[in-house]
């Protein structure tokens, strides 16, 4: 084979060096275009980045002072619950722990019980202490004579609902006598699990102007601070923001404007005001889906307090709620809008709103996108400068290299190749052993002929090798399929099998289902019971449920029962349907001694068990009511009790039976408790898959919730309550499967 002379300009050589060069030009090009697109917009981002760090330190240390404030509020609350109710203890203990050793920014604070929960004649008995001139505390008894009294204040009303040991942050307010900013926390305090009142810590926010004004110095532009109704707390240009005035008695009157009414006066700033009640908008939105908010708080919020406003007692139910918790682990920049012409600097800027936690107040730092994009621009000229001497010299280096290192040696060992594809391409294997490539160098080129070397040996034989396999893969296919198709014939009929047998399970539970439907109560029954409302709810975990209840009428009087047997299922299901008939079978024999009834039920129940040689047993409470009067037998969950004012009663049924159908003979376990009803008074009979039921994070319902639902609408119908309950309960489940039957019985006295 005849080799041909290589022409100048088509030599590696050349090629090279004009490819070298066309590469520095396309990467000095590219560094060029990326830096002044993508990379200044990665500077101006790490430079925003920079100012969200600070934002978020700045808002640590208003969280970590607001903390503070609530630590001691909780203090002065807890302090109060465990005080005897004396006055005279009160004004000597009270005062030294607001006093905070002496931190002149707790302005105040005091104890206000709940109407005549601190004396029973008298309705408002407040304990407030507030800070003189001279920065003494000084003890005021003014909340007390006001004709409207402080359980209708702003800052008294919303802790009512919230969580216990958490603080509630009221609006920012200017004190009438200091002429200062203020902040009031207040804690709910608890007489024996109940509500009695709030303790209260007034902050001073005078300093937050000086705060702003250092945090001002490390990020530029300008910083402000929001309280949750988007009232300003501190403000570069103070007179904007807090107006002078006179009231009807020519006294001094000042106040702290909102940014919407900043925004009325000062156009420019419209954005900015717009970007934070929106941000409010979508608190109240995710709070609303959230399944820990309770619709009714906002209207009771507004209903009780002369100050709150609808809007802002929703703003409130949902700072309750705190919807932004889990949104702000990693920051709390909540937000952030450019501005075309900033009021204050009178430049393009970008304004930065950070969310501060618990206290629901707004951080926000505008700095001009001049001073954002001029550390990028100065950083981007750095970086082409340097990149045109390294790529230039890196260029001439890889040049060198590879003409010396590359270039020639290829050029030897292509006459080689040449002959050796020659051979292939005329299939001379044998031959081609006898021609091997001489590498004398031990680089890659080296490497590459040895390679070649290695192939060409290996084609020969692989090819031979290739033949006899061809013959042995034909055999073990054929074979392999063969057995595919038995295993598919045999899964088949598994498969038939399957669903034959599914079909009969179905239809077994279908029927057992039917037949514990039939023998519920019908509410045509319910509704025939003189001087008692019934509402009732039955919802099975699966196809057939374990829980019971019944409601019999017989000779003027009614037995209420209700019970669960251990999971549920088909035998579950039947054991519930042989408890209704053996319940129903003692009544009809007028059988009226609770023991001698729950005994025989139990024996009766527990016989079958060993007949069906079944591990189940079952709790069960059985309720005679006649003419106002419950009398109790059995042991269940506990019943709740709602007298017509609203006070629950909770019975644990522990001490009055025994599960049925672990053991022979329960007569010595069985008690009986008389329960008398009033007009309005509401009993409620659930089974635990009520209380037990588990949201998507694993938290049970609970007791307390149900009491608490219950409690705030005891006033409704049996039935209007018994649908509000199970709302609630399927709202918090949400989506989460229902593992246990729920059943829920709902009495109220007529």
């Amino acid at each position: 084979m005849s080799t041909h002379t290589v022409k100048w300009y088509k030599s590696l050589s050349f090629q090279g060096l004009i490819g070298i060069g066309f590469i520095t030009l396309w990467l000095f090009a590219g560094i060029v275009l990326v830096m002044n697109t993508r990379g200044k917009k990665l500077l101006a981002k790490e430079s925003s980045r920079l100012i969200e760090i600070t934002g978020n330190n700045a808002v640590s240390e208003l969280n970590a002072r607001s903390l503070e404030i609530a630590a001691l509020t909780r203090t002065l609350a807890v302090t109060a619950e465990k005080l005897p109710k004396s006055e005279a203890t009160f004004k000597k203990i009270i005062p030294e722990l607001i006093n905070f050793q002496g931190d002149l920014a707790v302005a105040g604070g005091g104890i206000w019980p709940e109407p005549y929960s601190f004396q029973p004649d008298k309705q408002r008995r407040s304990f407030f202490w507030g800070r003189d001139k001279s920065g003494n505390l000084k003890y005021y008894d003014d909340y007390n004579q006001s004709c409207l009294g402080y359980h209708h204040e702003e800052w008294y009303v919303p802790v009512r609902y919230t969580k216990q040991n958490t603080c509630f942050w009221s609006k920012s307010y200017i004190d009438p006598y200091s002429y200062q900013p203020m902040v009031t926390c207040t804690v709910a305090t608890f007489d024996q699990g109940k509500f009695s009142g709030a303790a209260t810590i007034d902050l001073n926010l005078e300093g937050l102007q000086s705060f702003a004004e250092s945090l001002q110095k490390q990020t530029g532009g300008y910083v402000f601070i929001l309280d949750r109704n988007n009232r300003f707390i501190t403000f570069p240009k103070t007179n904007l923001i807090r107006p002078f005035g006179k009231d009807n008695q020519s006294k001094k009157t000042e106040k702290l404007y909102l940014a919407s009414e900043l925004a009325a006066k000062e156009p420019f700033f419209l954005p900015l005001s717009e970007a934070v009640e929106k941000m409010n908008a979508e608190i109240v939105s995710k709070a609303l889906q959230r399944q820990n908010y309770n619709s009714i708080v906002a209207a009771a919020i507004n209903r009780d307090s002369y100050q709150i406003e609808q809007a802002e007692a929703e703003l409130i139910s949902a700072a309750i709620a705190n919807p932004l918790k889990q949104s702000q682990n990693q920051t709390n920049l909540y937000t952030r809008i450019e501005l075309k012409n900033d009021f204050v600097i009178n430049k393009a800027s970008t304004a930065f709103i950070f969310h501060v936690p618990n206290s629901y107040w707004k951080l926000v730092i505008v700095k001009p996108v001049s001073e954002i994009n001029a550390v990028a621009d100065n950083i981007i000229q750095l970086l082409i400068i340097y990149s045109l001497l390294t790529i230039v010299l890196i260029m001439f280096v890889a040049y060198f290299i590879l003409s010396r290192f590359l270039i020639k040696p290829l050029l030897q060992t292509t006459s080689n190749v040449r002959i050796m594809g020659a051979l292939v391409a005329d299939k001379k294997f044998n031959q081609i052993s006898n021609l091997p490539i001489k590498h004398t160098t031990s680089n890659e080129i080296g490497l590459l002929a040895q390679v070649f070397n290695i192939l060409a040996t290996e084609v020969v034989e692989q090819h031979n090798q290739l033949e006899q396999a061809n013959e042995g893969l034909e055999f073990k296919v054929s074979e392999r399929t063969a057995q595919l198709a038995q295993a598919n014939t045999e899964i088949i009929a598994l498969n038939d099998r399957l669903k034959h047998e599914n079909l009969r399970m179905s239809a077994e539970l279908s029927i057992t289902r039917r037949l514990q439907e039939m023998i519920l109560p019908k509410q045509q029954e319910l509704n025939q019971v003189k001087g008692l409302e019934i509402a009732s709810f039955m919802q099975p975990a699966d196809e057939v449920g374990g829980d019971y209840y019944d409601v019999l009428s017989y000779d003027g009087r009614v037995k209420i029962g209700i019970g669960d047997v251990t999971g549920h299922g088909l035998s579950s299901g039947v054991l519930m349907i042989m408890v209704q008939t053996a319940v129903r079978t003692l009544l009809e024999n007028n059988e009226t001694d609770p023991v001698k009834f729950l005994n025989v039920l139990n024996r009766t129940i527990y016989h079958n068990i060993q007949r069906m040689n079944i591990d189940k047993s079952m709790s069960i409470a059985l309720l005679d009511y006649e003419e106002g009067k419950l009398r109790l037998s059995g042991q269940h969950e506990e019943i709740i009790v709602v007298r017509a004012k609203g006070r629950i009663e909770q019975i644990d049924t522990i001490d009055f039976g025994f599960p049925i159908g672990l053991e022979p003979d329960i007569a010595a376990f069985v008690a009986q408790k008389e329960i008398g009803l009033n007009p309005g008074d509401v009993v409620v009979l659930y089974t635990d898959g009520i209380t037990e039921a588990e949201n998507e994070s694993g938290v049970q319902y609970g007791l307390e919730r149900l009491c608490e639902v219950v409690n705030c609408n005891w006033q409704r119908s049996a039935e209007e309550i018994k649908q509000v309950v199970i709302e609630d309960v399927r709202a918090h489940i949400d989506t989460q499967k229902v593992y246990d039957d729920i059943t829920l019985l709902v009495l109220k006295q007529k």
